[in-house]
């Protein structure tokens, strides 16, 4: 059997010949066979180094998951426990001469709107046990609920006067629950925290802002129009800590100057103009139908009367 073997010519280099020895010729094919076995074994591990199985895949993407949401939650807990934030309720729990009371929050607007030109709320105080013999009424709505500018002579004002003189047997306890410039993306929160103050009737005067309110369709202060889960969720994370957090860093950020007035009028308003059959306008009333039966659906499981204004 002839067999291919090493030699070295006369000028030194390696040159193959055949050869005939049999020791040499067995040497040298084992030699051969052994370095061909060893290249698919290694191959074979680089193949199976480089495919992942399908389990181990999903865990990678849980863990990628729960890394940047267990890092979220720490940020969370840190800031309760140094107390960085404000409260974001509508009403807050107080005491008063030794009894608990319900006060009004003059930071519930730093949610919807920059700080600097936050509306605040009117001052309100009033137990959570009503007493007896009472009739307490919550009044919802923006600027022409609240009496803007002059709450002294505003729908609550006025009512609270009137029933006062129509029944002078019956204690009236008229709640001013309105603000300056917001809408029904606001009242419905404002309504969910004042389901606990136990009230009879729910007055609604609503409707103004819409278009111009905190994520309408013309409004300055955030997106327009996104989804109604979009806005609920922006909501409820600026509730946390994290959320107020990026917030103020982002309100820290250069800005350009816009030219804008620093407090909420209609000047905000004069480059966002919108008309009536405009499509972002059936999302508007999609919205505002929407909250309004989430609304009446609070006030029904108070057991609240309530009436409503209509809007058009």
């Amino acid at each position: 059997m002839d067999c291919v073997a090493n030699k070295l010519s006369d000028r030194g280099r390696p040159r193959l010949e055949l050869s005939h020895r049999p020791e040499i010729a067995c040497r040298y094919s084992r030699t051969v066979s052994e370095s061909l076995k060893q290249k698919p074994n290694n191959t074979k591990k680089a193949d199976a180094a480089a495919t992942i199985s399908p389990g181990r895949r999903w865990c990678f993407r849980f863990a990628a998951f729960l890394i940047p949401l267990f890092v979220l939650v720490l940020l969370e807990l840190v800031l309760r426990v140094v107390g960085y934030g404000y409260p974001t309720h509508f009403l807050l729990s107080d005491r008063l001469n030794g009894q608990k009371v319900l006060r009004d929050n003059q930071q519930f607007g730093w949610r919807f709107f920059p700080p600097a030109i936050a509306r605040t709320t009117r001052p309100v105080v009033f137990s959570p046990a009503k007493p007896s013999q009472t009739c307490r009424i919550f009044v919802f709505g923006e600027s022409a609920a609240f009496g803007d500018p002059s709450p002294a002579f505003g729908l609550p004002r006025v009512l609270d006067v009137l029933l006062r003189n129509r029944y002078p047997s019956v204690h009236f306890e008229v709640v001013n629950a309105a603000m300056t410039a917001i809408n029904s993306n606001v009242i419905l929160p404002i309504a969910r925290d004042c389901a606990r103050g136990d009230g009879d009737v729910w007055v609604l005067y609503m409707g103004n802002n819409e278009v111009v309110g905190p994520y309408g369709g013309g409004t300055v202060f955030g997106p327009q129009v996104p989804s109604l889960a979009s806005i609920r969720a922006s909501i409820w994370f600026k509730s946390t800590g994290t959320g107020q957090l990026l917030a103020s860093l982002r309100e820290a950020l250069p800005k350009k100057k816009s030219g804008q007035p620093s407090n909420v009028s209609l000047e905000l308003f004069l480059n966002q103009k919108i008309r009536h059959d405009d499509a972002r306008m059936e999302k508007v009333y999609a919205h505002f139908a929407r909250n309004l039966a989430d609304i009446w659906k609070r006030a029904s499981m108070r057991g609240s009367k309530w009436s409503s204004a209509r809007w058009r």
